[in-house]
């Protein structure tokens, strides 16, 4: 064998070695992290897996996972969970990153062929769970009819119209750009022959990703999203409904489509749009394109049709504009805010004008995008003297501090001791955080101008 050829010979023996060094490190190294969090979990529930795999694009994958819930003889087995990072430099430190490493700018979680069955102890317990969670959130304490417009099918709905499993696919990203401090945001979702969801958000004053849970509240910049059904599915969901109510198809689609729940009450032109969806299910696409960030926070302060003009909201079913988007938002009696610059009163379904006299707000968002109506005054973040602030209690605040440069943003609770107790939004519910009133540099109140 002549020199060269030798060399070549020797270079790939070479990457060859590193290459399975490298991947044989990532994999012991996750295959441990994994199996210690498994061991953990040991007492609560069983999780067994077939494989780890990585790529050199920064991916990694757990392969084949079967979870045995305790109490019930059921298993929910996954096809495959994986993480992609930027790069390969991630996998190094196992399943949590880079020591000390900023969080990374991209990441991508994805969930691929989730099985869940629709009878046995499994379902009857997701079921039951599904059923609190619904009741928790919707007035009267009782959760929605499966078959109205704002239910969600449960295990024995989805066995009578002949679906015996449910197979999920998910994926969740984002991508921040720390120069602009702007944050996009995606989210992919299907359940396999029955939907599918798409969503792209992009937030502006984000500056990592956990930013929201720390009380920083990033503005809308855009959103897109889109979903379709299957059309098989839908038709057998409709048969299935109309017949539980005992109607007609024609029936049920006029009757659900006039349902008003969850506080949104849709005009005649959704409504329409709704039964032509039951009818044909096609594409739904929904952007926002606000004239300006947007702290989305703020709309409840402004009336339905003052918020399409504000978001810059555009909707399309089948690749057709939809041109009246009027709607009216109709709040429990009880859980309203009262107070001046809420445009949302209890009560406002009560108080919705006849459709002959309504006017397209879609017509009323092209004529004044991005103005709030001029007849009354809209409410906003005005500086505040941090003394002042114990006369605005329960009243959205933005406390600016001397050692923070971003704002403790929340619901101002009480001040005691001399300091300012703030109720801050987290992803998993509220926290209260304590502020000194001394550290407080500027303070913001969301509230009329003038008003005291």
């Amino acid at each position: 064998m002549n020199k060269p050829l030798k060399i070549l010979s020797a270079s790939i023996l070479l990457v060859a070695a590193v290459y399975g060094g490298v991947k044989g490190y990532i994999y012991f190294n996750v295959k441990s992290e994994l199996d210690d969090a498994i061991a953990m979990a040991g007492p609560f529930v069983q999780i067994e897996y077939g494989g780890i795999s990585s790529g050199l694009d920064g991916r990694i994958s757990i392969e084949d996972i079967d979870i045995f819930p305790p109490g019930v003889e059921d298993r929910l087995h996954v096809d495959s969970l994986s993480v992609q990072w930027p790069h390969m430099g991630y996998l190094f430190s196992g399943l949590q990153g880079t020591p000390g490493q900023a969080i990374p700018e991209r990441m991508t979680l994805a969930l691929d062929g989730m099985r869940l069955p629709t009878q046995g102890g499994l379902a009857d317990s997701l079921r039951a769970q599904q059923k609190l969670r619904l009741a928790a959130v919707s007035a009267g304490g009782k959760a929605p009819d499966a078959c109205s417009l704002y239910g969600t099918f449960g295990g024995e709905d989805y066995v009578a119209i002949g679906y015996d499993e449910l197979i999920l696919d998910a994926s969740f990203g984002y991508e921040l750009d720390e120069a602009s401090q702007e944050l996009g945001v995606h989210l992919d979702f299907r359940m396999r022959d029955m939907q599918t969801l798409a969503m792209d958000l992009k937030l502006t004053g984000a500056s990592h990703p956990a930013a929201m849970m720390m009380g920083v509240i990033p503005r809308l910049k855009a959103y897109t999203a889109s979903f379709r059904s299957d059309p098989e599915f839908t038709a057998r969901a409709v048969s299935y409904c109309a017949d539980r109510r005992d109607q007609s198809k024609a029936e049920f689609i006029r009757a659900v489509a006039s349902e008003k729940g969850g506080g949104f009450v849709p005009g005649a032109g959704m409504r329409r749009a709704i039964q032509r969806y039951l009818q044909n299910p096609a594409e739904v696409r929904i952007s926002m394109h606000p004239a300006q960030p947007l702290d989305v926070t703020t709309l409840v302060h402004y009336r339905p049709e003052d918020m399409v003009a504000l978001l810059g909201l555009r909707v399309q079913v089948g690749g057709e504009d939809l041109e009246d988007l009027s709607f009216d938002v109709s709040v429990p009696q009880g859980l309203g805010r009262a107070g001046p610059g809420f445009g949302l009163l209890p009560g406002s379904a009560a108080r919705q004008a006849p459709e002959s006299g309504r006017q397209s707000a879609y017509a009323l968002a092209r004529a004044s995008r991005q103005k709030p109506a001029a007849s009354r005054p809209q409410a906003r973040y005005l500086a505040t003297r941090a003394k002042d602030l114990k006369r605005y209690v329960g009243r959205d605040v933005r406390l600016f501090t001397h050692t923070r440069q971003t704002p403790r943003a929340g619901v101002l609770v009480s001040i005691k001791d001399g300091q300012a107790h703030v109720e801050q939004r987290v992803h998993s519910g509220t926290m209260t955080t304590f502020i000194p009133m001394a550290e407080i540099k500027t303070a913001e109140v969301f509230r009329l101008p003038g008003q005291d």
